[in-house]
């Protein structure tokens, strides 16, 4: 665990590193990114091909069928931002990408804020993976949502494992909307991209057929947004002292994707296998 005195955050013990993503055909997938967004073509480490997305990669494994992109995984979406939401819509539509949910006003869906203040869209990615789309001040990678059982219990488990900073004490008095639970909705601001969780009530009312029947979350590994990762300094201490705390173990390290990197899987909240990768994110460009 952390030491923390009180009054101050923890040392932030990890960074973003990238999303790997299952695609069927990696080389539309870099075009898409690196065309319809601003994520940048590279090689991280010299040996492998992703989409450098201002603080983090993108990566992908080719997929002999398209992967399931139903959302029952904690893995919700990835996110980016635009200072004006309809030049973004109307540019993407131009260029031929789908949208799941067209641009749309925020407070319709959460019930808080004024309508017109805020806004949101759902774009989707090659192998159907979404993309929020909602203001910012620049076009860049904003953010990666998740869903939890417990979100303010996820972000505390970062916040204690990894030294993630957490916004005061969050709420977890449960808040509905139209009939679909939409808090509590925690964000954490990880590296100047966010980092969020939103209610298992939230998926069931948006995707209520996807859940049927279904009383937990699905892994990621193998659906279109297959895992996260984050990079730490030390992967043999991290992992002594996360197993110290508990935290399995589900795959020993090794070294990955040609020699790009030396990682390990830990099993996170929510069903997640989350790869911890040995040695600073850098772009590669």
């Amino acid at each position: 665990m952390v030491a923390q005195q009180p009054g101050k955050q923890p040392q932030q013990l990890a960074h973003f590193h990238h999303v790997h993503l299952n695609s069927v055909d990696p080389e539309a997938s870099l075009k898409f990114y690196s065309t319809r967004f601003n994520g940048k073509r590279g090689k991280l480490n010299n040996a492998v091909e992703g989409i450098w997305a201002s603080h983090l990669w993108l990566l992908f494994n080719k997929a002999d069928r398209p992967a399931p992109h139903d959302i029952v995984s904690s893995l919700y979406h990835l996110g980016w931002g635009a200072p004006d939401g309809r030049v973004a819509y109307d540019r993407l539509v131009d260029l031929g990408v789908n949208f799941e949910t067209p641009m749309s006003d925020l407070s319709d869906l959460l019930g808080t804020g004024s309508p017109g203040n805020g806004w949101y869209m759902y774009a989707e990615g090659p192998d159907r993976e979404l993309i929020e789309i909602n203001r910012a001040n620049n076009y860049d990678f904003q953010h990666l949502h998740l869903l939890s059982d417990d979100p303010v219990g996820a972000a505390e488990w970062y916040a204690k494992e990894f030294g993630f900073p957490m916004r005061g004490s969050p709420s977890r008095e449960a808040r509905s909307f139209k009939g679909v639970q939409v808090a509590p909705l925690v964000f954490m601001n990880v590296d100047g991209v966010l980092f969020g969780w939103f209610p298992t009530g939230a998926v069931r009312g948006l995707y209520p057929d996807a859940w049927k029947g279904r009383t937990a979350y699905a892994s990621p590994r193998g659906r279109n947004l297959d895992h996260f990762a984050l990079s730490v300094d030390n992967l043999n201490d991290t992992l002594a002292r996360l197993e110290k705390d508990s935290v399995r173990v589900i795959e020993q390290p090794s070294v990955k994707l040609g020699g790009a990197f030396r990682s390990a899987f830990i099993r996170a909240p929510d069903n997640v296998d989350l790869e911890l990768v040995e040695g600073q994110t850098v772009p590669g460009l």
